[in-house]
């Protein structure tokens, strides 16, 4: 059954087949919950499959579930679906992160749904199944576990049209096909040490590489004198931190165009303005995140902030959290989620500035044009330097007489 599990989560987060190791891993982890995927789990695929592209941190709650039932089902959800489904994310009765589970869930796992829904879903579970069989060829399997590449999108592509039986059969038949087809742009894989890493061994070829910079006996593994070379090819570089990349002051990143960095702690320090090449930093910690800074052809990620978010430079900025955001000096668009009551967002870009509060004040530097919407009233939405985008202001406030009136101060 955890094999079964594993398929029906890629089905509801990425919407496409797995590749064997992490269908594996995560039958593994299923099977120890006794089936029931935990919302840590149900976090971690949520992180995937915005990092694919998939669905977005700041969807809308009925922008997403409208993406969750497309993807699941083939057909969008109803007005009625989306108002209920949305209002149960807005209210916090269940999270973002686990609707995508919690629908999927509700409607595969009810005698009394109609058929409409539970042929789609059962018909590309049986898809999804047929195509992680046949990932045979180790290569080939290890270019499809990478995320976000054309062999990905290609098993995207492969499930989205399969809505009955009619339509899964001719695609399990031409399954082998199908998969020896995949673009694959194998590369290699870098372990760094608590050493030097640097030179011809930690230097990239043509091929996706990724390279790995963990804990190592609680101790970070990506330091002063490394030197990471990605080489072409799109390349990864994950680093595990305790919070502060200080240690790592002086290292030099080249020819890498993805860092994820995750902190086992609160963030104060994370600049890699230095890095050339990096056009994606996707940013995640178990605390408040600050002293984050990239470079201005760098575009900035904070997909579930479990705290205040600080961030400066970059180019389109897109961050959710549960406590105050401040961006400064972005190159492109802005777009801020905040999640908890009264907790402030303050923006400086040049591009298009989007901030989604609660009631909290909201403020704008800059911009080529600024909107703020709000749950609640927005308590002041202030407009700076910027007369065109100044003038240009919308607030969007949901009707709520307890939280007072939306309303903008220009000190321009």
């Amino acid at each position: 059954m955890s094999q079964a599990v594993a398929d029906q989560l890629f089905l509801a987060y990425m919407g496409r087949p797995a590749d064997t190791q992490w269908r594996s891993a995560t039958a593994t982890l299923t099977d120890a919950l006794k089936d029931q995927p935990s919302a840590a789990l149900q976090t971690a695929f949520y992180n995937a499959a915005v990092a694919e592209g998939v669905f977005a941190a700041t969807d809308s709650p009925s922008t997403l579930v409208n993406k969750i039932f497309l993807q699941q089902f083939g057909f969008a959800a109803s007005a009625f679906e989306q108002t209920a489904w949305g209002n149960l994310i807005a209210n916090g009765t269940i999270s973002a992160a686990g609707a995508a589970w919690t629908i999927f869930a509700s409607y595969l796992g009810a005698t009394n749904v109609p058929a409409a829904y539970q042929q789609p879903a059962q018909s590309k579970l049986l898809a999804i199944a047929a195509f992680s069989n046949a990932l045979t060829d180790p290569t080939v399997n290890a270019g499809y576990s990478q995320l976000n590449t054309a062999s990905t999108a290609a098993g995207r592509a492969y499930l989205a049209p399969i809505v009955s039986q009619a339509t899964a059969a001719p695609a399990i038949t031409g399954v082998a096909t199908t998969v020896s087809g995949l673009i694959i742009n194998v590369g290699s894989t870098f372990t760094l040490t608590a050493g030097v890493d640097a030179g011809a061994a930690f230097t990239g070829g043509a091929g996706n590489d990724i390279f790995n910079a963990v804990l190592v006996g609680g101790a970070e593994t990506f330091t002063s004198l490394d030197s990471i070379n990605g080489g072409a090819g799109t390349d990864t570089l994950n680093i595990i931190s305790l919070g502060a990349l200080t240690t790592a002051v002086g290292a030099t990143v080249a020819g890498v165009e993805i860092v994820n960095l995750t902190a086992t702690a609160a963030i104060t320090a994370a600049d890699i303005s230095g890095f050339t090449g990096v056009s994606t930093l996707n940013v995640t910690s178990t605390g408040a995140i600050a002293g984050v800074k990239a470079a201005a052809t760098t575009d900035i990620n904070v997909a579930n902030g479990l705290g205040a978010v600080t961030t400066a430079g970059g180019k389109n900025t897109v961050i959710k959290a549960a406590g105050a955001v401040i961006v400064t000096a972005a190159a492109g668009d802005v777009t801020s989620t905040t999640t908890t009551a009264t907790s402030t967002t303050a923006i400086t870009g040049a591009g298009v500035l989007t901030a989604n509060s609660n009631d909290g004040t909201v403020g704008f530097t800059n911009g080529s044009s600024v909107t703020a919407n709000a749950t609640k009233a927005v308590a002041l939405a202030v407009v700076n330097a910027n007369i065109a985008a100044r003038d240009a202001l919308i607030v969007v406030a949901a009707a709520d007489a307890s939280a007072g009136t939306a309303k903008t101060a220009d000190t321009a």
